[in-house]
């Protein structure tokens, strides 16, 4: 068994992934003490791992004898996720605590005194470039690494030897792109292993796809209008939306997350990455969002016509195919060829021969093709109509099918009524017309936009209509792209996530009449006139959901975080994902296994 202290454990997301590691299919380590200088991180870790011994403590003064012992039999492993908020490129440019960059020291009266067969270290990418402050508190660019060396060769002389690597979250099934520094210390008789990642950015080669943060998104949750909150955005945060709708509308893409805190190292503009691949690094502090837009849209609105739009018109001859961005057509071919339209609305014919031009096309199917020749069984039960086209259903010794031909029918418009044949009485007439006869003579579409009427298919078809919708994040960290799809991972979440949340931006569309003030900032004008060439009506925003990000850093649906919104969202972005953790405990015990049994045998 491998047994775990957890430094700095926060809330548990490295416990987390060391108790679910297994090695076939059983249980292969367990963290048996753990110690932070938080009441309430140590609160919500202890309620959600009850085997373990909690300390609240500062690292700097806690006296390491009240640490319990390790198994005789154990492999020990050290464990410290060393603060980062003070090395990371979150913090911008703002003055760095020297005292806290130095916490690392700390760890030599717990090395001695543990004497742990593996120290391994957690800590962002930064931290390998640690060295002096100058009187501002800021690094001094060329000491960059010099404290860092030095405190890597005093760790050595312990008996350890020394491998890092960046691992990427997303690599091992995270919907998160988290990449972290990882170190480990083994001693030198022992391996140094590191898990192999699993996924990647595209699928192949025995690597599965990243896993999309829309995966973990409750889309159901809209938010609010942009225009109409109590607090108005700060420019910066529009300027960030702006830039996911360039990149993301403009661009055909149609989800997104979007960044808003900061601008890319090189450009005054953030940029986004999509949904399908996993969620940026999680942070403590809350800047990661979901953008999304219903992009129903009229072609008038974009670059794309009948002649070059991607529309196809379905055949005559055949079915019609399914088609895309949710276009909702269908031909109808009765002896000859016709579109029927099924929506209510006006009073005219609402069938279409397809010598005319075809209706709108709306986003939803209200078009269907129909085969007027086709096989009816008196069976009770199973599909008792068939297509001529395919092979016809069992003979049974009495006759129980039929071929219809038919070339009257009345459509009748009550809720749920279906079409009656001319052969039978008509039902009951109402004072307002709700029956028509339908001539299957010649071939028309049908459209089914509200108020709309068939067309004859030897006419131009209208205007093709499509419903989307547009999602992104916006992430509030320092040197971040302002928007993230929502089709790859989620970017980092960071623990000041309760000053500057991550949000999720939806925009809908439809038809537009968009209003520009006097008193409208400069991006929200060119908001509003990107609004108006894309046909939005309107842009949503909200912060993601304590669920949303517990599920993007990979911590359980239902674990139990103590404080307010504040100080779970906190832990949250403080947190390991467990699923690195996990995967390293994997890789370590089959190979620990071996080397046992090899030094058992010698």
């Amino acid at each position: 068994m491998i047994e775990v202290i957890d430094l700095f454990c926060g809330a548990g997301g490295v416990t987390t992934g060391i108790e679910k590691a297994r090695y076939k299919g059983l249980k292969c380590a367990k963290v048996i003490a753990c110690i932070n200088h938080d009441p309430v991180a140590i609160a919500s870790h202890e309620a959600n791992h009850k085997g373990v011994l909690h300390f609240t403590e500062d690292i700097k003064t806690f006296d390491v004898t009240k640490f319990p012992t390790w198994s005789s039999d154990a492999i020990k492993i050290l464990w410290a996720s060393l603060e980062c908020t003070n090395f990371s490129n979150a913090k911008g440019g703002l003055p760095r605590d020297a005292d806290s960059r130095t916490l690392a020291e700390h760890l030599f009266r717990y090395i001695k005194h543990l004497k742990p067969d593996y120290i391994l270290i957690e800590n962002v990418r930064e931290f390998m470039s640690w060295g002096p402050l100058d009187k501002q508190g800021k690094p001094i660019s060329k000491d960059k690494g010099i404290d860092y060396t030095k405190w890597i060769k005093k760790v050595m002389r312990y008996g350890y030897k020394y491998e890092h690597r960046i691992l990427n979250c997303a690599d091992y099934g995270a919907h998160t792109s988290r990449k972290r520094l990882f170190i480990c210390f083994a001693k030198d008789t022992l391996p140094v292993i590191f898990p192999l990642p699993t996924h990647a950015k595209k699928a192949g080669r025995g690597f599965k796809k990243w896993k999309a943060v829309k995966q973990v998104l409750d889309f159901t949750d809209e938010g609010e209008s942009i225009f109409t909150r109590k607090k108005p955005l700060s420019e910066k945060t529009l300027e960030r939306i702006y830039a996911g709708l360039v990149k993301y509308v403009a661009n055909g893409d149609n989800k997104w997350i979007v960044k808003y805190n900061s601008a890319c190292n090189n450009t005054s503009v953030n940029k986004g990455s999509s949904v399908n691949e996993p969620s940026p690094t999680i942070t403590t502090m809350p800047g990661v969002g979901v953008a999304s837009v219903d992009k129903a849209f009229i072609l008038k609105y974009n670059s794309t016509n009948q002649d070059t739009g991607k529309h196809i018109p379905p055949s005559i001859e055949d079915p019609a195919p399914v088609i895309s961005t949710q276009v909702r057509m269908g031909l109808v071919n009765v002896n000859k060829a016709f579109l029927a339209q099924y929506n209510s609305g006006s009073d005219k014919n609402r069938v279409t021969g397809i010598d005319e031009p075809c209706n709108v096309i709306p986003t939803n199917n209200r078009f269907a093709l129909v085969q007027p020749q086709f096989l009816i069984k008196y069976h009770k039960t199973g599909k008792n109509i068939s297509s001529v086209e395919e092979p016809s259903s069992t003979i049974t010794t009495k006759d129980r099918q039929a071929l219809i031909r038919p070339k009257f029918f009345i459509d009748e418009q009550y809720t749920n009524s279906k079409p009656v044949s001319v052969e039978n009485p008509s039902n009951a007439i109402l004072g307002n017309p709700k029956q028509k006869l339908v001539q299957v003579d010649q071939a028309f579409m049908l459209d089914t936009n509200f108020n709309n009427t068939a067309n004859s298919v030897d006419s131009p078809a209208p205007s093709l209509l499509a419903s989307r919708h547009h999602r992104y994040l916006v992430n509030p960290q320092w040197f971040s792209e302002a928007a993230y799809s929502v089709d790859d991972p989620c970017f980092t979440l960071i623990a000041r996530m309760d000053k500057a949340p991550p949000y999720l931006v939806q925009t809908e569309t439809g038809e537009t009449v968009i209003e520009i003030y006097e008193d409208d900032s400069e991006c929200t004008k060119r908001i509003k006139l990107f609004m108006a060439a894309y046909g939005i009506i309107n842009i949503k925003l909200r912060m993601l959901r304590i669920h949303e990000l517990l599920a993007i850093t990979g911590l359980p649906k239902r674990y139990k975080l103590k404080g307010n919104q504040s100080d779970q969202k906190k832990f949250i972005g403080n947190a390991v994902p467990p699923i690195v953790p996990q995967r390293w405990i994997e890789a370590m015990y089959p190979l620990l296994q071996q080397y046992r049994e090899l030094k058992y045998a010698a």
